[in-house]
């Protein structure tokens, strides 16, 4: 009997978290050339059970319906979520080679830390007011902390195997962003695949797992039964239908808390200039300061 080559990921999209990262997966996803299981953040690499042998035939389970010509690739934002989450990138390229490719998609720190915060308060795991929840989750700044997150994959693949991408630049430019990714991963695409007025994962009005839903997903029957039974597009209607919809937290960052952001984003962000050899820094930070004291960053 003829052995059915194992196929693993090609690429990955590492994050960031709150940066267009879903809406990514799906265009890229409708390419004929490229395959992607149908759920996003498997987040297989986050433990060394990855590379046991057990391990490695579950995430091949992910992909056993590729085709021999497809490249395949994942999406789990987890993978850059230092400090919480570290050794990924090491467990990346022993599993899956020193030819990985890596996307990493940024988005202006400020917006993406009080996205990250709406999200998190919306399923009430974080207090209402900004300051409040920056204050006891560092997370909230660590994840836009790109340099940081970015500089262990360069390091272990080299820059020429990192492609970084600039969100506002995406939702700007959305089908050339993605024909260029096409072409880093050296595959055709063609312009119609990529429904530029779609998208996916919005904050705005998202059902929300919370109470006794937020309970029925981290169980062992959701994950064995309601998840691999159900497509990804079915348990989405149903969310729609039966989760109650995130409410609105207009509770920004106080100047204070903005400027100390705005500090510490703007170090990193100077560092990931560096990093990347770009000309000019993705954000100008007095622009952001200006834009988010002008929408009532203030109490």
């Amino acid at each position: 009997m003829e052995t059915v080559p194992v196929k693993l990921p090609d690429f990955l999209i590492v994050g960031a978290m709150k940066s267009g990262t879903t809406t990514l997966h799906h265009d890229l996803q409708s390419n004929q050339h490229i395959f992607m299981p149908e759920d996003k953040e498997p987040e297989a690499l986050l433990d060394d059970a990855v590379l046991s042998d057990e391990g490695r035939s579950c995430y091949a389970a992910l992909f056993r319906r590729a085709r021999s010509d497809q490249v395949c690739g994942e999406a789990s934002t987890a993978y850059a979520k230092r400090p919480t989450h570290e050794g990924v990138s090491a467990r990346a390229r022993a599993l899956l080679g020193p030819l990985l490719r890596v996307i990493y998609v940024v988005r202006d720190p400020v917006s993406r830390a009080i996205s990250h915060h709406r999200h998190l308060a919306g399923i009430q795991r974080l207090p209402v007011r900004f300051d409040d929840a920056v204050a006891t989750d560092s997370t909230l700044v660590d994840y836009g902390r790109y340099a940081m997150q970015i500089e262990p994959w360069i390091e272990m693949f080299g820059p020429e195997q990192v492609r970084v991408i600039c969100f506002e630049k995406f939702v700007q430019a959305r089908v050339e962003t993605v024909r260029s990714v096409c072409d880093f991963l050296g595959v055709e695409t063609h312009d119609h695949v990529v429904d530029s007025q779609r998208i996916y994962n919005r904050s705005d009005g998202k059902p929300q797992m919370v109470g006794m839903w937020r309970s029925l997903r981290g169980s062992i029957v959701y994950d064995r039964i309601i998840r691999p039974l159900l497509p990804q597009r079915i348990r989405e209607g149903m969310r729609r239908v039966l989760l109650p919809r995130e409410k609105a937290w207009p509770v920004p960052p106080s100047p204070a808390v903005l400027d100390r952001m705005i500090h510490t984003f703007r170090a990193d962000t100077e560092r990931l200039q560096h990093l990347l050899d770009l000309d000019v820094p993705y954000w100008n930070f007095d622009n952001i300061r200006a834009a988010h004291h002008a929408v009532g960053g203030h109490e």
